[in-house]
C-alpha cells in the first residue's frame, strides 16, 4: 500500500484563573511592656516576636519618641567620672539621650517560628514613660505590629544617719577617720558621691574619702571613711555635700566638727640647778624635752639674761626624746 500522510492540528487552551489570600501578621507574645526602672540602672524587660506565617520574616525594630542623642550613661560609668560638675548638676547635653535599646533590633524569624526580644531601659530623667515599639516587616510594610512600652523612672529615698560626724581633739595637720553611715530603705539601689571639697584659702579643715563614691543595695546601709584634717587651732567646723544619683541639685548635707590642737611637750626637770661651780670655767646642764604627740614639735629655748649664749632654735620629732643640752659662762 502506498504510504499516506495525516496532517495533525494543535490547540493551547488558555484560562484566566483568581486567587485570593490573606498576610497573616507576625504576632509578638505580649501586648505590653511595663515596669518601674531606677535612674541610670539598666532595666531590661522580654518579649517574644512571633512569626505565624509559612515563610521567613526579616523584621526591624524601632522605638519613636526616645532621644536621638548618645546612650543614656550607667551608674557604673556615672560613678567613674572624675567631672565633679556632673555630679554637682547634673550636667546633660542639649540632645536628648538615647534611653531604649532592642536586642536584635532586627533579623529574620523562620517560618512558624519565634524569637525572643529584650527591650533595655536606662533612664536620664526621673519621669512617667509611655512609647512604642514598632515592627516593621520588609516585603510586608512598616508598624505592622505596635507594643506598648510604660515604665516610671524613681529615685530611691537615701538617708544619713548622723548628719553630724564629730572628729573630736585632732593634731593639727594629721588625718583622723570616722565613718558617716548611709541608709536605703527602699527597694531599689541607690548612687551616690561625696564631693569634692572647695578648696579655698585659711580653710579650717580639709576633708575627702578613699572610697567617695560606690551603690548601695536595697535595703541596707554603708559606712563611708571621711577623712580629716585640723588646720587650725580650737574648734572648727566645715559643710560636707553627699550627692545622690537623680538629687544632684539637692545633696545631703553633713557636718563635720573637730577641735584642733598643738603638739604636747613635756620638759624636764622644771627647774635647773647649777649648784656651786668654778669661776671662768662652763659649766652644763641637760633639759630633757619628750614629745607626747603624733606629731612633729617646734620649740624654741632662750635666756634673756646677760651673758647667755644666743637662742637655739630646733624641730621635735613626733614621739621622740630629744634633749637641749644649755651652757651658762659666769663672769669672775
Amino acid at each position: 500500500m502506498p504510504f499516506s500522510s495525516v496532517p495533525t492540528c494543535s490547540y493551547v487552551l488558555q484560562t484566566t484563573g483568581v486567587f485570593t489570600g490573606s498576610f497573616v501578621d507576625p504576632i509578638l507574645g505580649v501586648n505590653a511592656l511595663s515596669g518601674c526602672s531606677l535612674l541610670r540602672f539598666p532595666h531590661p524587660l522580654s518579649c517574644c516576636l512571633t512569626n505565624t506565617s509559612l515563610v521567613p520574616m526579616t523584621f526591624h525594630l524601632r522605638i519613636p519618641g526616645d532621644g536621638l542623642g548618645r546612650p543614656s550613661v550607667t551608674s557604673s560609668a556615672w560613678l567613674s567620672n572624675a567631672d565633679p560638675q556632673s555630679w554637682r548638676w547634673g550636667v546633660q547635653g542639649c540632645i536628648r539621650l538615647t534611653e531604649f535599646t532592642a536586642e536584635p533590633c532586627s533579623g529574620t524569624v523562620r517560618s512558624l517560628g519565634s524569637m525572643d526580644i529584650q527591650v533595655t531601659l536606662c533612664s536620664s530623667t526621673v519621669k512617667n514613660y509611655e512609647l512604642v515599639l514598632v515592627v516593621d516587616v520588609d516585603g510586608v510594610g512598616q508598624e505592622v505590629r505596635v507594643l506598648l512600652l510604660t515604665a516610671r523612672c524613681i529615685v530611691p529615698q537615701l538617708e544619713v544617719l548622723h548628719p553630724i560626724v564629730t572628729f573630736g581633739r585632732c593634731f593639727l595637720n594629721f588625718p583622723y577617720q570616722q565613718p558617716l553611715t548611709l541608709v536605703n530603705k527602699s527597694h531599689l539601689p541607690g548612687c551616690y558621691r561625696l564631693l569634692p571639697q572647695k578648696h579655698k584659702q585659711g580653710d579650717a579643715v580639709l576633708y575627702s574619702s578613699p572610697t567617695p563614691s560606690g551603690i548601695i543595695k536595697p535595703p541596707s546601709s554603708v559606712n563611708i571613711p571621711l577623712t580629716l584634717g585640723a588646720q587650725k587651732l580650737g574648734h572648727q567646723s566645715a559643710s560636707a555635700l553627699l550627692a545622690v544619683l537623680g538629687k544632684e541639685k539637692s545633696p545631703l548635707d553633713i557636718s563635720l566638727v573637730a577641735t584642733g590642737e598643738g603638739p604636747v611637750v613635756h620638759v624636764y626637770p622644771s627647774e635647773i640647778d647649777f649648784g656651786n661651780i668654778q669661776v671662768l670655767e662652763d659649766a652644763s646642764r641637760t633639759l630633757y624635752l619628750s614629745n607626747q604627740s603624733v606629731i612633729p614639735a617646734s620649740f624654741r629655748a632662750e635666756v634673756s639674761e646677760r651673758g647667755i649664749p644666743p637662742q637655739r632654735r630646733k624641730r621635735s620629732p613626733a614621739l621622740g626624746d630629744p634633749s637641749l643640752s644649755q651652757g651658762v659662762f659666769l663672769d669672775g
